[in-house]
C-alpha cells in the first residue's frame, strides 16, 4: 500500500409508527444573490409530512447516522445502536425494515452508494470484531464485510465518485482512497478525526478533519479543511475553536452539484464558497446546523441539532419548519431525491430515533 503525507475519521420484533402531519413554514431570511448558481426557477416550499419512528425490541437506542438511495422506494440508513440489529434500516416505499445481521461489529457512521446493488457503510469497530473490517458492502443480497487491510478501528466517513474510486476517512488523521484493485493511505499529519468528505469527481474532493485539545484545561477543538485536486492532498484552511472564538468558520459537512460552488455547514451557520479555501456565510440557522444534502441549488435542506428546525433553500428563499422543534430534534442524516426528502434523527430525552419524510406538493 502506498503512504503518502498531507502539506502545510434470542428473536427480535420491531415497530414502525408513521405520524402524518401539515406543516407551515416561516420565511425568515432574504433571497440568496449570488452569481455562483445556476438561474434556476425557484421550487416550493409547500410540502407535506410524515414521521416515522423506529423501534426495536432490546434496542437502548438508535441513533441516525446516514442516509442513501438509488430511489425513493429503496433507501436505506445507517444508525448506532445497541444491539446491532438495529442499525441498519431499510425503507421499500411503505416502511422501514432492519436489516439484523448487517451492521454486526460496526457501529455505522456514514454510507454511500452508486446503485441498487453497490453500497458501502463504515464506523467504529465494535464487539471485538476484527480491526480490518470497519467497512461494509452491500451487493444486492447481502451485506459483507470488507477488507481494506488497514487496522484502524474508526471510521467517520465515506464518499466517492464510483465504486473504485471511494475515499474513506479514519482516525488518526487517515485517509484512504480504494481505487478498485489497491488501497492508498494518505496521513494529514495532523492526528485528526476525518469526519467528512465530500466531492464532485477524483480530481475535486474536499475532507475536514477535528481533534480535541489535548492540553489544559481542554477547551479548544481544532479543525482542519483539506482539498484533493487529483494529484494529493492539501491542508487549505484550519481553525482553533475555542470559548472566546467569534464563529466557527471550517465547514464540517459539505454538499453540491457543481464543482464551482460548494455548500458547507457547521454549528454556526451555513456557507458557500467560491474558492478552494474563502466561505462566505449564508444565513445563521437556530440553533446550529450540522447536516446538509439537495437535489439542485434550488431545493437544499439543512438539518442541525440541539432542538433546531429544518430549513429549505428553493433557490430564492429560505424557509424554517420550526414546528419539527417540538420534537426537540437532532437531525444527522439527510438526503434528497426528486420531490422527496429523508431526515434521519433522534430526540435528546430517551435517544428515539426516527425519520422525517418530506415530499414537495407541485
Amino acid at each position: 500500500m502506498a503512504h503518502k503525507n498531507i502539506t502545510p475519521k434470542v428473536k427480535k420484533f420491531y415497530f414502525l409508527f408513521i405520524i402524518t402531519i401539515s406543516i407551515s413554514c416561516d420565511l425568515d431570511y432574504s433571497p440568496m444573490n449570488s452569481n455562483l448558481f445556476p438561474a434556476l426557477r425557484p421550487t416550493t416550499h409547500n410540502f407535506s409530512w410524515e414521521i416515522d419512528t423506529l423501534s426495536f425490541a432490546g434496542a437502548f437506542q438508535i441513533l441516525p447516522n446516514g442516509i442513501w438511495g438509488s430511489n425513493t422506494n429503496e433507501i436505506w440508513m445507517v444508525a448506532r445502536s445497541t444491539p446491532f440489529e438495529a442499525q441498519v434500516w431499510h425503507w421499500n416505499g411503505v416502511g422501514w425494515k432492519p436489516f439484523p445481521n448487517a451492521g454486526y461489529g460496526v457501529g455505522p457512521t456514514d454510507i454511500i452508494g452508486f446503485s441498487s446493488d453497490d453500497i458501502w457503510f463504515v464506523g467504529h469497530l465494535r464487539g471485538g470484531a476484527h480491526p480490518k473490517n470497519s467497512v461494509k458492502h452491500w451487493d444486492g443480497t447481502n451485506w459483507n464485510s470488507f477488507d481494506t487491510g488497514i487496522s484502524n478501528d474508526h471510521c467517520y466517513s465515506v464518499w466517492g465518485s464510483a465504486s473504485n474510486d471511494i475515499y474513506i476517512g479514519y482516525d488518526k488523521g487517515l485517509i484512504a482512497h480504494y481505487r478498485g484493485f489497491k488501497i492508498d493511505q494518505h496521513y494529514t499529519g495532523n492526528d485528526d478525526q476525518i469526519i467528512e468528505i465530500y466531492g464532485h469527481n477524483w480530481d475535486n474532493v474536499y475532507a475536514c478533519g477535528s481533534k480535541l485539545d489535548k492540553k489544559q484545561p481542554w477547551d479548544s477543538t481544532y479543525y482542519y479543511l483539506y482539498h484533493n485536486d487529483g494529484y494529493g492532498w492539501s491542508l487549505i484552511n484550519y481553525q482553533i475553536l475555542t470559548p472566546s472564538s467569534d464563529k466557527l468558520i471550517i465547514p464540517w459537512r459539505f454538499w453540491g452539484r457543481y464543482p464551482h460552488a460548494l455548500f458547507g455547514v457547521n454549528d454556526y451557520g451555513v456557507f458557500v464558497n467560491s474558492k478552494r479555501s474563502e466561505w462566505n456565510l449564508l444565513f445563521r440557522p437556530e440553533p446550529s446546523a450540522y447536516r446538509i444534502h439537495g437535489t439542485d441549488y434550488n431545493n437544499v435542506f439543512v438539518a442541525g441539532f440541539w432542538g433546531s428546525s429544518i430549513h429549505h433553500f428553493n433557490g430564492d428563499t429560505w424557509a424554517n419548519f420550526d414546528e419539527f422543534r417540538a420534537l426537540d430534534f437532532f437531525g444527522y442524516a439527510i438526503f434528497a431525491i426528486k420531490d422527496h426528502v429523508f431526515i434521519g434523527g433522534h430526540n435528546s430525552y430517551d435517544s428515539n430515533g426516527f425519520v422525517i419524510r418530506g415530499r414537495q406538493r407541485k
